[in-house]
C-alpha cells in the first residue's frame, strides 16, 4: 500500500506551533484555512471531489468548526447531497448512525468524515484515500492506528454504476506527526502504486526513489541546474528523496558522511558520492577563507565544521551561533554579529552563499 505524506515547509511549521493553543480552543489552523480555502477549488474539491476521506481534528469544537469551514468551501456539492460531509463523533448521533453507509464501499456519501477520536480505531473503511491531520498525536501506537484507516485495498467497487478501485491513500500532515514516528519496520521496504493504465506496480524502496528523481529531472545536468538556482535546497533533495529513513539508510551504507546532494546524484544518476570532508576542501582550497581577519576566519571554521554531520542549510541562519562551541568560548550571537560582523547579518548571509556555491 502507498501512501503520500505532504509536508509542510519550515515555515508552516512554525506558524502551527505558535497557533497550537489557539487550535485546542476550536479554532482551524490558518495552514490548513489557506490550503483548503485558497486552494481547495483546485486541489480538495476537483482532485478529491468523491474521495473518501477522514478529518481528524483535536476535539469535538474543532471537529464542529473544521465542518462548518468545509461545507462553506464546498457548498455546492452540500446542495447536491446534504450529507457530503458529516461531523461523525462520539456526541453526535446523527453522526454516528452515518458510520456505516462511510465504510460502505458501494454508498456514494457521506464523503468526508470529520472527526476526533471516534474513527481512529476499529473503523474498517476500504475506501477511505485522504487522512487529514490536522491534530497532534502522541504515540506511535495512536499514529499507526490513525493512518491505519486508510491502508485497506479494495480492488473492485460501484458507485452510480462506475466500477472503482482503492490500492492507495495519501496523508496530509498539517501538523508534521510524521517528524516524530519514522519506523523502519512500520515503513516497511516495498512500495505499491498504479501506472498511467492502472496496472498496480510493486516496487522497493530504492527504485521508487530512482523513479522519483528521475520522472523530474531525466538527467543529472537538469537536476543540477535546478538544484543550483534554488533556494530551498534541502527541500528539494528531501522531497526526491521521499524518506528520512532511506537517507539514513544511505548514509550508513556508504560509510561516512554524504550530502543529500551526492545521495540524489547517486541513486538517482550513478554518481560516484564526495564526502562532506571533500566538498569542504574544496571551500578551503578555494581561498575563500584566507581573506578573513584570524577572529572570523575561527568562527567560520567552527561552523564549517558542524556541516560534516549537518545539512549545510541549517547552518545558514544566525541561530547556528547558538551552538554549545560557541558558549563555550564565551561567544553570544550578538557579540559573533557586533564584532566579527559589522553589526550587519548580511555580511555572514553573503559569506555563507559564496560557500555554498562552492560547496557544490
Amino acid at each position: 500500500m502507498e501512501n503520500y505524506i505532504m509536508q509542510l515547509t519550515p515555515e508552516e511549521i512554525a506558524e502551527q506551533q505558535k497557533n497550537e493553543e489557539n487550535t485546542k480552543k476550536n479554532y482551524i489552523t490558518p495552514v490548513i484555512q489557506e490550503r483548503w480555502g485558497k486552494e481547495s477549488p483546485d486541489n480538495i474539491v476537483m482532485e478529491y471531489c468523491f474521495t473518501d476521506g477522514i478529518v481528524f481534528c483535536e476535539n469535538i469544537d474543532h471537529a464542529d468548526a473544521m465542518v462548518l469551514k468545509l461545507k462553506n468551501l464546498n457548498s455546492d456539492l452540500i446542495q447536491e447531497n446534504s450529507k457530503y460531509i458529516m461531523k461523525i463523533t462520539g456526541d453526535d448521533e446523527i453522526g454516528k448512525a452515518e458510520l456505516e453507509n462511510f465504510t460502505d464501499p458501494n454508498v456514494k456519501y457521506p464523503v468526508i468524515a470529520v472527526t476526533s477520536k471516534l474513527m481512529s480505531t476499529g473503523v474498517d473503511s476500504e475506501t477511505c484515500e485522504l487522512i487529514v491531520l490536522d491534530k497532534s498525536i502522541g504515540s506511535m501506537t495512536e499514529f499507526k492506528q490513525t493512518i491505519g484507516r486508510g491502508t485497506r485495498i479494495n480492488e473492485s467497487f460501484t458507485i452510480d454504476e462506475q466500477k472503482k478501485s482503492k490500492l492507495h491513500f495519501t496523508i496530509l500532515d498539517f501538523r508534521a506527526n510524521y517528524h516524530q514516528f519514522e519506523d523502519p519496520g512500520f515503513d516497511g521496504e516495498e512500495v505499491r502504486y498504479t501506472d498511467e493504465n492502472g496496472n498496480l506496480v510493486r516496487q522497493n524502496i530504492e527504485s521508487c526513489v530512482k523513479n522519483n528523481i528521475l520522472s523530474q529531472y531525466p538527467e543529472y545536468n537538469d537536476f543540477y541546474a535546478s538544484f543550483k538556482l534554488s533556494d530551498k535546497k534541502d527541500f528539494l533533495t528531501g522531497e526526491l528523496l521521499i524518506e528520512a529513513n532511506y537517507i539514513r539508510k544511505i548514509r550508513e551504507s556508504v560509510g561516512y558522511y554524504i550530502d543529500k546532494f551526492d545521495i540524489v546524484g547517486l541513486v538517482g544518476y550513478g554518481k560516484p558520492p564526495k564526502s562532506k570532508e571533500e566538498r569542504l576542501q574544496k571551500v578551503y582550497d578555494s581561498g575563500i577563507l584566507d581573506g578573513l581577519d584570524d577572529e572570523k576566519r575561527n568562527i567560520m571554521e567552527i561552523v564549517l565544521n558542524e556541516y560534516k554531520t549537518e545539512d549545510f542549510s541549517k547552518l545558514k541562519d544566525i541561530t547556528v551561533f547558538n551552538l554549545p562551541v560557541f558558549k563555550a568560548k564565551g561567544y553570544t550571537p550578538m557579540k559573533i554579529l557586533k564584532n566579527v560582523f559589522g553589526g550587519n547579518k548580511q555580511n555572514f548571509f553573503d559569506l555563507m552563499e559564496k560557500i555554498e556555491k562552492t560547496l557544490y
